[in-house]
């Protein structure tokens, strides 16, 4: 049996995640979560995986997705189901259904150029499909400050201008408030076979721009500081203005700012 202290943190796993794992489990590092401490579940009937956190901002941000992440699996998205969550005094722990697959980020890089822009395509209308969902009343924004001016630590220091000018966002006014996933890179982004299983990391969902999400998506599958080549962008375009054609005004509004060059050719 696994020892109770064993976990993703030298800290003992809580009575209430315990009772949800199985009697004999072992605890596997993730090699993502940068924020939080991650740890795959092995000896689970179900894949599973285990979060902690217990500095701010970060546990803050495991309430929000813990809160937050059965309203996005009931609304259809393709997110992780909530097995077991504890607050206490040795931080909060989060017990999620794993989602099958690899991040996007690890994907790209060994695919041939010719075969990238179709998995952007499926990102773009991912990103599109999770800024037309329903978003509930009470989801109020958890960060007014403007998308462009939020620290980013884990991306290499760039102006707000630099990033502006990149994405091509910044030229006409903002676009409506819709629901946003609020770190929309491509290591939260899950690739299986020949699909994306999935979006993972909730904690900054919310009522927001959605050009925060789309410049991080871009500029993650650029390397960090640049977009994608020409193609890739394109595609990843055209999947995110044919996913949110329901939703006109978003949609002129992200096809202005960007111009021709994003627009689907008819």
């Amino acid at each position: 049996m696994t020892s109770p202290t064993t976990g993703p943190s030298p800290e003992p796993v809580p009575a209430v995640i315990r009772a949800a794992l199985p009697a004999s489990f072992e605890l596997e590092p993730a090699r993502h979560g940068c924020s939080t401490t991650v740890a795959f579940v092995r000896g689970a009937e179900v894949p599973l995986v285990l979060k902690r956190a217990a500095d701010p901002p970060y546990a803050g941000w495991l309430r929000v997705e813990a809160e937050i992440l059965p309203r996005i699996v009931a609304a259809g998205l393709p997110a992780p189901a909530v097995v077991a969550m504890d607050d206490g005094p040795h931080g909060v722990w989060l017990l999620l259904e794993r989602l099958p697959g690899e991040p996007l980020c690890e994907l790209l890089p060994r695919l041939d150029p010719d075969e990238r822009p179709a998995w952007l395509r499926r990102t773009g209308a991912l990103l599109g499909r999770i800024h037309t969902t329903r978003v509930p009343m009470d989801l109020l924004e958890h960060d007014s400050t403007p998308w462009w001016q939020r620290p980013r630590v884990d991306l290499p220091s760039t102006s707000s201008g630099e990033v502006l000018g990149a994405t091509r966002l910044h030229a006409e006014p903002p676009p409506p408030a819709v629901f946003v996933h609020g770190d929309f890179t491509l290591d939260n982004v899950l690739a299986d076979g020949d699909a994306l299983s999935g979006v993972v990391d909730w904690g900054g969902a919310g009522r927001g721009d959605p050009r925060y999400d789309l410049a991080l998506a871009l500029l993650s599958a650029g390397g960090g500081t640049r977009l994608p080549p020409p193609a890739e962008l394109r595609a990843f375009y055209e999947g995110y203005l044919d996913a949110v054609a329901g939703v006109p005004e978003l949609r002129r509004s992200i096809g202005a700012a960007l111009g021709a060059t994003a627009e689907p050719e008819p």
